[in-house]
């Protein structure tokens, strides 16, 4: 129930939807296209971990005037990487090249039953999801067709629900 109540606090905090990217801040894990995409979105987006490209997104959320909706987190830890999990309604996953092979943080996220949109790479990332089954598969790159994607999940309750239900099962 702790965690449970923890993920609850968060949402409440950061108020809803909730989009999540977890893992190392690394130029090719594309969380610039990310937060240019949240121009875009209606919600909040937590960036959890850490990792050399922190302070130019930082710089970079400043400067599209995105301080509102976008929080660095840093480091979490298994507990709090599990809370962040169940609270938020969407996972995000924009890298924007091969060196990202598989994405094991978009496992988690399915394993809890959340809907996932990840770039589309010809890597183990591909093969995970199944778009508009599982997850949504966007061209790497492209922060309007991530941002495109993140707002058909936010808008449509009933989608977000059942791709979360199938990457779950």
């Amino acid at each position: 129930a702790g965690e449970v109540d923890a993920a609850q606090r968060l949402r409440r905090r950061h108020g809803e939807p909730l989009v999540l990217f977890l893992g190392v801040l690394r130029q090719y894990k594309g969380l610039d296209v990310l937060v240019r995409a949240m121009q875009m979105v209606e919600a909040h987006l937590v960036i959890a971990g850490r990792g050399p490209r922190r302070a130019e997104l930082e710089i970079l959320v400043r400067e599209l005037g995105l301080e509102g909706r976008v929080t660095f987190l840093g480091e979490v830890t298994d507990v709090e990487r599990r809370v962040l999990m169940h609270a938020c309604d969407i996972f995000a996953l924009p890298s924007i090249d091969r060196r990202e092979a598989f994405g094991i943080t978009q496992v988690e996220a399915m394993a809890c039953g959340k809907a996932v949109v990840t770039s589309d790479l010809p890597t183990g990332v591909r093969s995970l999801v199944q778009s508009g089954q599982t997850g949504l598969l966007v061209p790497p790159g492209d922060a309007r067709a991530l941002a495109d994607a993140v707002n058909m999940l936010v808008e449509d309750d009933h989608l977000r629900a059942a791709l979360g239900k199938s990457a779950r099962e």
